[in-house]
């Protein structure tokens, strides 16, 4: 993130899920880290929020909430970053396994015999 200015038009679509997780990370990063964003966020969740769920009669405890659902950010966003990872490898080993069976095939066509 840039600035704060950046962080903070970045409140609303973040509690609505709206940002991508690449920019999600660098905002939560942000968040965390400076307590002006924070109390920020505080606002613009009992803004989006906090006021629907009080006219339902329901409590709100704003902390432990923004905790929790910044936590759960982050959780995701390991959990992606996770399958990205495992996706990559599948695909190196797809296309080493490719690479193997034509290198074989042309061996076999040029008449070499290859030891593996």
């Amino acid at each position: 993130m840039k600035n704060c200015k950046d962080v903070e038009c970045m409140i609303i679509p973040y509690l609505n899920g709206q940002i991508s997780e690449r920019k999600m990370q660098k905002f939560i990063d942000h968040v965390m880290e400076c307590p002006s964003c924070y109390e920020e966020m505080e606002i613009g969740y009992m803004a989006t929020i906090g006021l629907e769920r009080l006219e339902k009669g329901a409590s709100i405890n704003i902390e432990e909430e923004m905790k929790r659902m910044l936590e759960q950010s982050r959780k995701q966003i390991r959990l992606h970053t996770q399958i990205h990872r495992v996706s990559v490898l599948v695909n190196v080993g797809a296309m080493l396994g490719v690479a193997y069976t034509l290198i074989y095939q042309i061996s076999i066509w040029c008449g070499f015999h290859m030891p593996f």
